[in-house]
């Protein structure tokens, strides 16, 4: 492929046919590639992209308006049907309403493919817009989905006169989109950038940096759900002019440039990858030699998931229990496996809230649940006692074990270049009892912390055995098998309660949860009522530097925030933002307020009520460090997001 292939969608006729005989099926270890003969010709094919059970491309018709410069017709989107074997059959013209009567180009979906962005060329009054070279420039618009075709038309606001903007990758919300632009101020030729959708309006184009972007070309970018983007570029090596790379946008720092292996890539060029979903399959358009015409459109089959196309960066290592009794290994232990953010927190998930008082003080604390009041997890090592886990090099990650019969164990580490930080191994001890979790509650409100708790067995010689609740009102206990129990919970201010656990409920195939609800006595208040005023710290929410563009991938606390709002419906939240700086307290009010708003927005895009959440933003009027002379790190430590309870 040549220069000139970035001005026309990357694929012009001075490319030359490939020679040699049909490339049917290449295949490694982990990955195998196929070409998608019935819809590649001798033409060109490229820019692939999943639309339920199609499959988008672009290429030529046969029939239709000339470009002057190629002397063939315009690219047009096309679709095709994707058999069980995820091959495209016969295409078919894509849409009326989005072929124009010059180039179309590569598309993306939101999820559910209610809208869609795609590459045109510039058009003034009918005439394209075109460059100091009289090249016509490319720009990304947007489309949704009406009954019949799609409707709705519209270029994006950072497109521009005097540059292209092409390759459309946005993100399944709809509120990021990727692409590829030569505007000036980049490091190359054409860079990668993108934009984010806030306030009702796009951002300015956001440069993706020099850790992506080279003194080359970087293109095609394609963001798959999980996280990871992937793009084609000349200025990274690799094995030809135009190589695949990936990284790995999901964490909070974004991960290293990492080059696809063989048969991805090839010493021809190959660009315009996009995954499926679950990522068990991939497309891409590549000049390969063994091709049907100048570039073909090749199916990739990946065994493992997209850890079929993992660096150096994503590893799997073997986590093995042991019995402590007998070091035999111990299969069938479940496993919770969750990664630790930077604030040192689980996923949401992990997690009910206490209230803790000091000073006059009221701060919500996440704490973590116990193992029976978590999800089931579908994790359990094999039959060698061990389980495989995918890991990523800097991440912090937790394994949470338990097996019948054993006491359950914690292991938290870091995954580093050299390996994790401590041995993946752990040593159950024997104890001859099954868990059993649950929530001591005031019938009027919420947890009940301190709670003794007294089992005592009614039908065997055991001992009765006792504990108390947490500051969330849990607790977790280890029972002797074959008993039934009478349970009795109570603490002053509150009529005791009891319950029975019978041998049979001891014994069900998932872990026992027994809740017991407590009644007041008199006037004691709900407890309930006093987490009104208490302040949930969010430190896991992150923006761009300097900006009100939230990084919602790296802003777990989003998922804490809608877990309690989901959990406790009668609950609402002010959204405090709290910013400090160099600026005036003007313009740091003006951040703050749409950097609580961005928050807001995004937890009503996930379904919370509008009246549940409020905004104000203090500037820095409520600083954490006092300072005259303020540093860097000051001003960090004073810039923070805070959720109260204003309504419980």
């Amino acid at each position: 492929m040549k220069s000139a292939f970035f001005l026309l969608l990357f694929f012009v006729a001075t490319a030359l046919p490939a020679q040699g005989t049909l490339l049917t099926s290449v295949v490694n270890s982990e990955i195998e590639i196929e070409n998608c003969a019935r819809i590649n010709d001798r033409e060109v094919q490229f820019g692939p992209a999943v639309y339920g059970e199609d499959l988008v491309f672009l290429t030529r018709p046969r029939v239709g308006n000339i470009d002057p410069l190629t002397r063939k017709t315009y690219f047009k989107l096309f679709r095709s049907p994707l058999g069980r074997d995820g091959m495209p059959a016969r295409a078919k013209k894509f849409s009326v309403e989005l072929n124009s009567n010059y180039n179309e180009g590569p598309v993306s979906f939101t999820q559910e493919d209610r809208v869609i962005f795609f590459t045109r060329t510039q058009l003034d009054d009918g005439a394209t817009i075109e460059d100091l070279n009289g090249k016509a420039n490319l720009g990304i618009y947007s489309a949704y989905r009406a009954e019949y075709d799609w409707a709705g038309v519209r270029a994006l606001p950072f497109n521009g006169r005097n540059f292209s903007n092409q390759h459309p990758s946005v993100t399944p919300d709809g509120r990021r989109v990727f692409f590829s632009s030569n505007r000036e101020g980049g490091y190359g030729g054409y860079d990668l950038y993108f934009s984010d959708f806030f306030e009702g309006r796009w951002s300015d184009a956001i440069n993706m940096g020099p850790d992506i972007n080279t003194e080359a070309n970087e293109a095609f970018p394609h963001i798959h759900p999980s996280g990871r983007l992937f793009f084609s570029s000349q200025g990274h090596g690799g094995q030809g002019g135009y190589d695949i790379f990936m990284v790995d946008l999901s964490g909070r720092r974004w991960g290293s440039v990492i080059n696809l292996p063989t048969p991805v890539n090839s010493p021809g060029d190959d660009v315009g990858i996009t995954l499926t979903p679950d990522g068990t399959r991939a497309y891409l358009a590549s000049d390969r030699e063994g091709g049907m015409g100048m570039d073909d459109i090749y199916m990739l089959r990946l065994k493992q998931g997209i850890t079929s196309l993992q660096g150096p960066e994503i590893d799997g290592e073997t986590f093995t229990v042991y019995d402590g009794a007998n070091s035999r290994r111990v299969s069938g232990a479940q496993v919770w496996f969750g990664e630790v953010d930077p604030s040192g927190r689980l996923p949401a998930s992990y997690y009910s809230f206490e209230l803790e008082q000091k000073a006059g003080e009221k701060k919500l604390v996440p704490v973590v649940k116990p193992l029976g009041l978590l999800a089931p997890s579908s994790l359990r090592t094999d039959r060698e006692g061990s389980l495989r886990l995918e890991l990523t090099v800097g991440k912090t990650y937790e394994l949470r074990v338990y097996k019948d019969g054993f006491s359950p164990d914690v292991l938290r580490f870091i995954y580093t270049k050299n390996g994790p930080s401590r041995p993946l191994v752990m040593t159950l001890l024997p104890n001859n009892c099954r868990l059993v979790s649950g929530r001591i509650w005031d019938v009027k409100g919420g947890g009940i912390e301190n709670v003794p708790i007294q089992f005592r067995p009614e039908n065997c010689n055991a001992a009765s055995i006792s504990t108390s609740t947490d500051a969330a009102g849990n607790y977790e206990i280890c029972l002797p098998m074959g008993c039934n129990f009478m349970a009795v919970a109570g603490r002053p201010g509150y009529q005791t309660g009891t319950g029975r656990l019978s041998a049979e409920q001891l014994a069900g195939s998932e872990l026992p949860v027994f809740d017991i609800a407590l009644q007041p006595e008199g006037n004691v208040s709900r407890r309930g009522l006093n987490t009104v005023d208490a302040v949930l710290s969010l430190p896991g929410l992150n923006f761009f530097d300097n900006t009100a563009i939230l990084q919602e991938n790296l802003s777990p606390d989003l998922d804490l925030i809608q877990r309690l709002l989901e959990t406790r419906p009668d609950v609402n939240f002010l959204i405090i933002a709290h910013t400090d700086g160099v600026g005036s307290q003007a313009e740091l009010l003006q951040m703050g307020e749409k950097r609580a708003e961005a928050v807001r927005q995004s937890l009503l895009l996930r379904g919370v009520e509008n009246n549940r959440l409020r905004t104000v933003s203090y500037g820095n009027a409520y600083r954490l460090r006092q300072c005259t002379n303020c540093t860097t790190a000051d001003f960090a430590a004073n810039t923070r997001l805070e959720a109260k309870v204003i309504g419980w």
